[in-house]
């Protein structure tokens, strides 16, 4: 029998049963197996372990079952809990194990042992007939570099943060080392790019240090100052893709919540790799962000740069945005980027350019996204009465050589229709 918050788990001899004190309610959970002898265990994190022959089953106070059983190597006669090992009395032996990862940590021989008992936390007693052990556990400066070594990472977790004697601060500090070589070690998998990102998130590492896991997204110069815990992973092809999609979700994570009003200018990002600089501030964490999803989008789904660029709080960065753009042939996009940007002479520029050179082209087929003259007069329809320097500048060109230029000047709009009527004539 075993008492845990509101619940009270009883074992008879040929099966398990629930009792919730608050109703009285009763619930009959499994049998207990072949041996008939049931044994019941309180766990330290609130739950119940009922043994059934060789495995051991969790269960909560509430009564939801974890089908995820242990199995030992025979039916143990008595187990205990130090977190996070279980220890169980084989017939010659002593069994420890984990439940998440299952793992079997180590078999000790003894002679006939039979009894447990638990002392201190990292202290169990072990009985027979004639004689009593003890048990202590390998401490954990000793333990966490093995398991880091054997790419234990969620055991190490469990060791540090159950069995460590540190300072609170100095066990955080171990913990969040440990989880961060345990988001490198998935991401270098090449397929549990989301899992090892969203450690990334939850640990609040510079996200500048995390695009740099990914080749050519980051200024060489920048990227030759950042450190990795091991050699990192050449991506190609659907891998490559795949890892791509990953971190703009992470990245559009990070930029929600630094663009929440909360958020403070001054940042306090974690470092990959302990010595490396970190961002420090909000707008130059924003503009590595944006800059990055730009990338990112143009490798995975371009139809989506529009969208970010349009974005009146966009951080781009302008010249590499201008360089990304143009080498990918994306001159509407670009156009949206000055006209969100208010570079409102870039985006004329440009589009003058190429309404001029599909006008000398005439008869010819033009391949430029920006051909004829059409949308250099919409794009001046929208300016206002505050640009109209901007406005009589590059309409004279379209006047002279496109008949729909008196447009730009007599469109029923109302950005149109608020020019000084003085300087128009």
């Amino acid at each position: 029998l075993a008492w845990c918050k509101e619940s009270v788990c009883i074992g008879l001899r040929g099966e398990y049963i629930l009792l919730q004190l608050a109703d009285l309610g009763m619930t009959s959970l499994f049998p207990t197996g072949r041996s008939q002898d049931p044994q019941i265990i309180l766990m330290k994190d609130d739950r119940f372990a009922l043994n059934k022959d060789d495995q051991t089953t969790f269960i909560s106070s509430e009564g939801k079952l974890n089908l995820q059983a242990v199995q030992w190597s025979e039916a143990p006669q008595q187990i205990v809990h130090d977190p996070p090992f279980l220890i169980g009395v084989l017939s010659k032996s002593l069994e420890i194990r984990t439940e998440d990862p299952k793992l079997l940590i180590q078999n000790i021989e003894l002679m006939k042992p039979r009894f447990l008992a638990r002392g201190t936390n990292g202290s169990v007693f072990c009985a027979s007939q004639n004689q009593v052990w003890s048990l202590k556990i390998v401490s954990v400066s000793e333990q966490v570099p093995q398991l880091l070594n054997d790419k234990q990472f969620e055991l190490a977790v469990m060791v540090a943060n159950s069995v460590c004697d540190d300072s609170l601060e100095d066990r955080n500090k171990r913990i969040m080392k440990i989880k961060t070589l345990f988001a490198f070690d998935l991401f270098c998998q090449g397929n549990k790019f989301k899992d090892s990102l969203d450690i990334f998130y939850e640990l609040e590492i510079d996200p500048s240090h995390v695009i740099g896991l990914y080749d050519g997204l980051l200024p060489n110069e920048y990227q030759s100052k950042l450190k990795y815990p091991d050699t990192l992973p050449v991506l190609q092809g659907r891998q490559m893709e795949n890892g791509l999609l990953a971190l703009i979700e992470y990245l559009t994570q990070v930029r929600h919540k630094l663009n929440k009003g909360t958020a403070p200018n001054e940042l306090n990002f974690t470092p990959m790799v302990d010595g490396v600089q970190t961002v420090q501030f909000k707008k130059q964490a924003l503009l590595i962000i944006d800059t990055t999803l730009l990338k990112c989008y143009i490798k995975t789904n371009d139809a989506l740069v529009a969208s970010l660029l349009r974005l009146k709080d966009n951080h781009c960065h302008l010249e590499e945005t201008e360089r990304v753009l143009l080498k990918n042939e994306k001159l509407t996009e670009l156009v949206i980027f000055y006209n969100t940007r208010k570079l409102h002479r870039k985006a004329l520029t440009l589009l003058q350019k190429h309404a001029t050179a599909s006008q000398d082209n005439e008869g010819g087929a033009s391949s430029s996204q920006l051909s004829g003259y059409q949308q250099i007069i919409t794009y001046l329809q929208n300016l206002g009465s505050e640009d109209i320097d901007l406005i009589l500048e590059f309409s004279l060109d379209i006047l002279i050589n496109n008949e729909e230029g008196f447009l730009i000047f007599t469109e029923d709009r109302d950005t149109v229709e608020s020019l000084p009527r003085d300087r128009v004539l």
